[in-house]
């Protein structure tokens, strides 16, 4: 078990790293798309991110994809995915108390939550 674990945050970690590489922040008919470069993966950035609508909206759609996906691998008991207050709220607890860490690190406590 602790072995998969891993392996899936190294996935994670290469995927994401492969991702934010070629991501920029895009302006686009007045509207700003948040890429999830290395500016936006703090705490602080989320912190700061989510009073800002859109946003949130696109951390919430990664988020609920992340989930998704972890939840296909695994095929174990698939728990619901919680609404995106409930879910931005873990976040927002879990960046206060690490505010060193990255909110990825609040997105894989809270899937390791949502599998016990």
């Amino acid at each position: 078990m602790k072995q998969k674990v891993i392996w899936l945050i190294q996935t994670c970690i290469i995927c994401l790293t492969i991702i934010f590489y070629f991501q920029t922040k895009v302006h686009a008919n007045g509207a700003y798309l948040y890429a999830f470069k290395d500016e936006y993966m703090s705490c602080g950035a989320w912190i700061k991110n989510s009073s800002d609508p859109e946003a949130l909206m696109q951390y919430d759609t990664w988020i609920r994809g992340f989930i998704s996906g972890t939840n296909f691998k695994s095929r174990k008991s698939q728990k619901m995915i919680p609404d995106n207050e409930s879910m931005n709220l873990f976040i927002t607890n879990y960046c206060n108390k690490n505010p060193l860490d990255g909110w990825l690190a609040a997105v894989i406590n809270l899937n390791k939550d949502l599998h016990k």
